[in-house]
């Protein structure tokens, strides 16, 4: 009797191992969200990048005029 619930348990332990790779979903969601948020570092890196932009052409007006 000592074998069968390990048995019992290591077949429970193979199904939710197998359970994520069945389902497509989930696998698929992650790519979404890891784009995402490469959409996002590379919009928020575009504005750091107008920021200095007009930073530098402020400076380079006022040591023009100044």
């Amino acid at each position: 009797m000592a074998t069968k619930p390990q048995e019992s348990r290591q077949s429970e332990a193979s199904v939710s191992q197998t359970d994520p790779q069945q389902v497509d979903h989930p696998a698929d969601v992650p790519p979404q969200r890891g784009d995402l948020r490469l959409g996002c570092l590379v919009l928020m890196a575009s504005w750091v990048v107008v920021a200095i932009l007009a930073l530098a052409a402020v400076r380079l007006f006022q040591w023009l005029s100044g």
